[in-house]
């Protein structure tokens, strides 16, 4: 059951959605609307991220009816392209520290994501 409700759950995915243009990534990836439900997955629970695989991905698998390994893929193809091409001022402005070093995990990347739209969020 839903914790964000009515207009709160539309804002964060309008939120999501912007950020998502704003790093120029499109509905043309597989792995877009597994990383929208993520995102709002993980702002409704942060400790669906302490089991990603087990957790987060199979939630995401069952919703779309795929697997937990389509879903892991997809979205470690748009977090590599976007370290690969991506704007980098856009990509330190969002994820900070993080973008400097390594390319992060996909926890650490829907982690990221997720407190840059919350924030987002609470600076309206």
């Amino acid at each position: 059951m839903s914790v964000i409700k009515g207009d709160v759950a539309a804002d964060v995915l309008g939120t999501t959605r912007q950020t998502l243009k704003l790093l120029e990534i499109n509905h043309s990836y597989k792995g877009y609307a597994y990383l929208i439900c993520a995102i709002y997955l993980v702002l409704e629970d942060p400790g669906i991220l302490t089991y990603i695989c087990k957790g987060l991905y199979l939630e995401i698998a069952r919703q779309f009816d795929t697997t937990a390994f389509c879903v892991e893929r997809n979205i470690r193809t748009i977090k590599n392209h976007l370290w690969e091409c991506g704007d980098k001022a856009v990509l330190h402005e969002i994820f900070g520290d993080l973008y400097c070093c390594r390319i992060p995990t996909n926890a650490a990347f829907i982690d990221a994501l997720s407190c840059y739209v919350m924030e987002t969020l609470s600076n309206r």
